[in-house]
């Protein structure tokens, strides 16, 4: 049961400085603070790649002391910093369980991560995760991966974000251990036994989109696109916020073009094609994702 090679500190560090994009703000707790606050680090982060990981756009972060000042924390809100901070993380050092002989093996049957929740420090997470709300993520981070070697090249190609397992802290509620095979897929929390869903796995959004319900038969390919997308966003309600300005500019927009417009077939055509094409474009960019129309080859006819 081989421990990760590298010390907890130095995964941490690299790891906050890759997340450290476009803003310096941070916050670092000391060792007795932490025992209140729950967590290693918190920094506001405009990482791309973090967010979409989440399917999510950059939350707009917190003041620490507006956070806690609803809790029952007795800790002097005074020695905490003023400025907005949008991701919290408590960082893990994970044992590698390569064979058969780890009590999670019947689960996994196959090579897994796992380390342990501190109960106390648990609490104090969800605790704070439920005071800042939408305005940011509290999280557990682990490398999914265990050498020297590897640490040093993820850190050197800026890809450490990608290749570290992030749950967030209120998902393993009442849970003693959790474990992971890979950096974006679910894991298995004990006990009691749980799959806990990974926003961040490949696909994720993907599923959501195909298991949008069916259009009524007809509707063209924007209009399906649209409802598909829709039905996505509507599991995300941070996003659903950012989108209602979207879309109040996309009618604004429209009104605007109608007014050049004659009436007939062109008012048809604004309501069926440019007005779901439109927003669209705006769902896929909030989104983070490409929008790409495929369909059967067409036979030359002879």
């Amino acid at each position: 049961m081989p421990v990760a090679e590298f010390e907890e500190r130095s995964f941490e560090a690299a790891l906050n400085v890759q997340l450290l994009v476009e803003t310096t703000q941070l916050y670092s707790p000391g060792q007795v603070l932490e025992a209140v606050l729950g967590f290693d680090v918190a920094l506001l982060t405009q990482h791309v790649s973090h967010w979409r990981l989440w399917n999510l756009q950059a939350l707009a972060g917190s003041a620490m002391t507006d956070a806690w000042g609803s809790t029952d924390v007795t800790q002097p809100l005074s020695r905490l910093p003023d400025f907005k901070l949008n991701v919290f993380l408590q960082h893990k050092r994970p044992s590698f369980m390569a064979h058969g002989s780890g009590a999670e093996w019947a689960a996994w049957a196959r090579p897994y991560y796992r380390y342990a929740i501190s109960p106390h420090q648990q609490s104090t997470l969800e605790q704070f995760a439920a005071a800042l709300g939408r305005h940011g993520l509290v999280i557990y981070a682990a490398p999914a991966f265990w050498s020297v070697r590897d640490l040093c090249s993820f850190t050197a190609r800026a890809t450490l974000v990608e290749n570290t397992s992030l749950v967030e802290a209120a998902e393993l509620h009442g849970q003693k251990i959790y474990t992971y095979a890979a950096a974006r897929t679910n894991g298995i929390a004990f006990s009691p036994l749980a799959e806990i869903p990974a926003l961040s796995r490949p696909g994720a959004l993907l599923d959501r989109i195909c298991g949008a319900a069916e259009v009524p038969s007809g509707s063209n390919v924007f209009k399906l696109a649209d409802r598909a997308l829709s039905a996505a966003l509507a599991t995300f309600p941070p996003l659903q916020e950012a989108a209602d300005p979207i879309g109040e500019r996309a009618l604004h927009a429209l009104s605007l073009i109608r007014q050049a417009l004659p009436q007939g077939p062109e008012e048809k055509a604004m309501q069926e094609i440019i007005l779901p094409y439109l927003r669209v474009v705006a769902l896929s960019w909030l989104l983070g994702v490409d929008w790409l129309i495929s369909g059967p080859a067409r036979r030359n006819r002879r």
